[in-house]
C-alpha cells in the first residue's frame, strides 16, 4: 500500500511538471440559477459553447472580454454537473475571470493584465585587468534579448482555450477520465510487480551474503592449511 502511494505521487509530479499553462475553472450545475440582468448588450458579439467543444480565441487589452452562451442542445439531461475550464499559455502572464453561468445560459469570460513586464538588465561582471575582451563577450553571451514586440505593462495579448464538458460523478472532468484509468493501471500494475521485484532483491542479497561466507571459508581452511 506504501509502495502504491509513493508511485502515485510520482505519477503526479510528473504530470505537474508536464503542465505548463494557467487554468481558470467553473463548476455550475444544471439547472441555472435564473438571472434577469445577465444579459448582453445589443451590440455585443455573442459566441456559442457546446458540450465537449473548445473554442479558441485571442484576449487583448483592447478587446479584453468575450460573451458566450451555452448550446447544450440535447445534453441538458444528461449530465448535472458541468465545468467551464479556460486555459493559457504561462508565458503569458494574465488574469482570466469566469463569470458563473446564469439562465438563460449567458457568461462573460473578462482578462486583465497579471503583472508588469520588468526590464532585462545583463549581469556586472566586475573588472579583471589585461581581460577587458573576455569580460564584454561572457557579458554578451549571458544577456538575453528583450522580447519583441515589447508591450507595456497594461498591454497583453493571450491566446486561450475554453472548454465545456460534464463531471462525471459530480467532481471529475470528463478529459481526465483517461488520465484517471491509466494512474489506476499503473498502480496496479506496480502493486502486483513490487512484492516479487521485493523477493528477488532479497533473494540476490542472501545469495550474495552465501558467497562471502564461502569466500571466508575457504580463505580461512587455506590459512590453516599454511
Amino acid at each position: 500500500m506504501r509502495t502504491s502511494i509513493t508511485y502515485c505521487c510520482f505519477v503526479f509530479s510528473l504530470i505537474a511538471l508536464c503542465v505548463r499553462a494557467d487554468t481558470e475553472i467553473i463548476n455550475f450545475r444544471l439547472p441555472l440559477p435564473p438571472h434577469t440582468t445577465t444579459y448582453p448588450t445589443p451590440d455585443s458579439l455573442v459566441y456559442t459553447i457546446s458540450p465537449y467543444e473548445t473554442s479558441t480565441l485571442n484576449l487583448t487589452d483592447s478587446s479584453p472580454e468575450r460573451w458566450f452562451a451555452l448550446d447544450m442542445g440535447n445534453m441538458k439531461g444528461s449530465y448535472k454537473s458541468w465545468t467551464l475550464r479556460a486555459s493559457w499559455p504561462g508565458s503569458s502572464p494574465t488574469k482570466i475571470t469566469l463569470s458563473p453561468p446564469l439562465s438563460p445560459g449567458y457568461f462573460t469570460l473578462h482578462a486583465a493584465a497579471l503583472s508588469p513586464r520588468f526590464p532585462h538588465h545583463p549581469p556586472v561582471l566586475p573588472y579583471i585587468p589585461y581581460m577587458n575582451h573576455l569580460t564584454s563577450f561572457i557579458s554578451s553571451l549571458l544577456t538575453i534579448p528583450p522580447p519583441k514586440p515589447k508591450l507595456s505593462d497594461d498591454q497583453f495579448h493571450t491566446p486561450l482555450h475554453l472548454t465545456l464538458e460534464p463531471l462525471l460523478f459530480g467532481f471529475l472532468p470528463y478529459t481526465a477520465l483517461p488520465a484517471v484509468g491509466l494512474i489506476i493501471l499503473f498502480v496496479t500494475v506496480a502493486g502486483m510487480g513490487v512484492p516479487y521485484v521485493i523477493r528477488g532483491l532479497e533473494w540476490a542479497g542472501n545469495w550474495a551474503q552465501a558467497e562471502d561466507r564461502r569466500r571466508g571459508e575457504g580463505e580461512r581452511e587455506r590459512v590453516k592449511e599454511e
